[in-house]
C-alpha cells in the first residue's frame, strides 16, 4: 500500500482534524440562548465529540467499536438539526421533558422541507440517509456487517481492512466537517466554519470528491 493510502497516514489526518475542530469551537459561547440554541448546540456538539472518539478507538485499535460510533454521530446530528429548522414549541418541550423524538426519517424528510434553499447540504439528506442507514444500524447493533468483520479462520477478532478503516475515517470526518460547519454558523462564526472548511480540503481533498466519500464494505 502506497503511503497515500495507508491507515496511519489517513489516522494522523483524522487526529489533525479533530483537533482542528476543537481549537476553534470548545468553550465558545453562544450569541442566542434559548432552550432551542442549546438543545441544537448540545446535539451537535454531541456529535463532534462522538467524531472524535472514532478517530481515539481507531488510534486503539478498537475498529469495531468505531465503526459502531457512525451512526450515533449521524443521528446526533439529525436531531440537532431538526430541532434548529423544525421542531415545534410542542414538540421542543417533549424532547425536553421526555426525550420524544419523531422517527429519524420523518426528521430527514421535514429537514429537507425546512432547511433553507443555501443549505445544500440539507437538501441532499434524503438520498444519503436511504444509501446508509441500514449499514449504519448493522455496525452499531451488532449486525452482519459487523459480525462478518470478526469472522477469521479459528481466531477470535476484528478483521476490518485497512482499507475498510480508512473508508470509516473519510466518512466520519466528512460528518465532522458537516457538524462542524454547523456549530459555527449557531455561534455566529462564519470565520470558524472557513478556517475548518480549509483544513479539511487540506487534508482530505474537497468534499464530494469520490475518494472522501467512498463507503466501506464488509469482510476481506
Amino acid at each position: 500500500m502506497s503511503e497515500p493510502f495507508r491507515l496511519d497516514y489517513y489516522l494522523a489526518m483524522s487526529e489533525q482534524f479533530s483537533t482542528t475542530i476543537w481549537e476553534h469551537l470548545d468553550g465558545q459561547e453562544l450569541p442566542v440562548v434559548n432552550p432551542r440554541s442549546l438543545l441544537v448546540a448540545s446535539f451537535l456538539t454531541l456529535a463532534l465529540e462522538h467524531y472524535s472518539a472514532v478517530v481515539v478507538l481507531t488510534r486503539a485499535g478498537w475498529s469495531a467499536s468505531a465503526f459502531a460510533m457512525i451512526r450515533p454521530i449521524y443521528e446526533a446530528y439529525i436531531r440537532g438539526r431538526w430541532l434548529q429548522y423544525c421542531a415545534s414549541e410542542l414538540e421542543l418541550s417533549s424532547v425536553s421533558d421526555r426525550e420524544k423524538f419523531p422517527r429519524i426519517k420523518v426528521m430527514v424528510d421535514a429537514i429537507e422541507v425546512a432547511a433553507p434553499e443555501e443549505k445544500s447540504s440539507l437538501r441532499r439528506l434524503t438520498g444519503h440517509h436511504q444509501a446508509a442507514w441500514d449499514s449504519m444500524n448493522s455496525y452499531t447493533h451488532g449486525g452482519q456487517k459487523q459480525i462478518l468483520n470478526r469472522i477469521t479462520w479459528r481466531k477470535v477478532q476484528s478483521n476490518f481492512s485497512d482499507e475498510q478503516v480508512i473508508a470509516a475515517l473519510k466518512i466520519a470526518s466528512a460528518y465532522g466537517l458537516l457538524i462542524s460547519t454547523a456549530v459555527s454558523l449557531l455561534l455566529g462564526r462564519d470565520e470558524y466554519a472557513v478556517a475548518i472548511h480549509a483544513k479539511f480540503n487540506a487534508l482530505f481533498g474537497k468534499p464530494g470528491d469520490a475518494k472522501t466519500y467512498r463507503a466501506p464494505k464488509h469482510g476481506r
